[in-house]
């Protein structure tokens, strides 16, 4: 029964949300989504649930469940893994549980050679743009850190094209990109794709400017 209602306020938060979608489709991402922020504290305030934003994506907690909302025009990239199941979805938005994340506090060096780890596996198949120390979680749960952060643009598969480019982990630590090629950071995928196009003549095929529908699921690399 509870579950039960907990989908249909979502579905009433949906419906809201689609409502207000027309007064927003000028708006920058950014914009868009300060305005995605403020309906949902005004909502989770009304129903009596917690709103955590996080790397500039919407979670909402309610006891020790957490949803993870998403909305078509809003770059997300994260690790699937903290996936649990689709709560709701619409033409624009959608919910999905998720698992609890947190913040990591890196306290030892066991930690984080874990860390070290667990994102290099993450950056080796995914570049994401200007990404931050801060773009990475923890999730007890997997035992795992992982990548959850909005407004940025990634590419899977990235390596398949470019053997060259090197993980650096600890660059993060000092504001600095993890993706290096010869000694160089790389920041954006335009550079990647200068680079793709300096190393064999050609360009990019594999990369989409257009937004996917999380129904595809290709928010999340798999």
């Amino acid at each position: 029964m509870h579950k039960n209602k907990n989908l249909e306020l979502f579905n009433n938060l949906i419906n809201i949300l689609e409502e207000k979608e027309n007064n927003i489709l000028f708006l920058t991402k950014e914009k868009i989504n300060k305005n995605i922020s403020a309906t949902l504290k005004d909502w989770c305030r009304l129903h009596s649930f917690n709103y955590i934003s996080i790397n500039n994506s919407h979670i909402i907690n309610c006891e020790d469940n957490f949803y993870l909302l998403l909305n078509n025009g809003i770059n997300i990239v994260g690790d699937e893994e903290i996936i649990i199941e689709e709560c709701g979805s619409s033409d624009n938005y959608g919910i999905l549980k998720i698992k609890k994340i947190e913040k990591p506090f890196i306290t030892s060096s066991k930690k984080l050679y874990k860390f070290i780890r667990d994102i290099k596996k993450e950056l080796e198949s995914t570049f994401v743009e200007r990404i931050k120390l801060e773009d990475f979680l923890y999730c007890n749960e997997l035992d795992k850190y992982c990548l959850l952060c909005s407004l940025k643009n990634s590419l899977d598969g990235y390596k398949n094209e470019i053997r060259e480019v090197k993980i650096s982990v600890i660059n993060l630590f000092f504001g600095k990109s993890p993706y290096l090629f010869k000694g160089n950071e790389i920041n954006t995928i335009k550079e990647l794709m200068l680079l793709r196009r300096g190393l064999n003549g050609t360009v990019f095929n594999n990369y989409n400017w257009e937004k996917i529908k999380w129904k595809n699921r290709n928010y999340f690399k798999d």
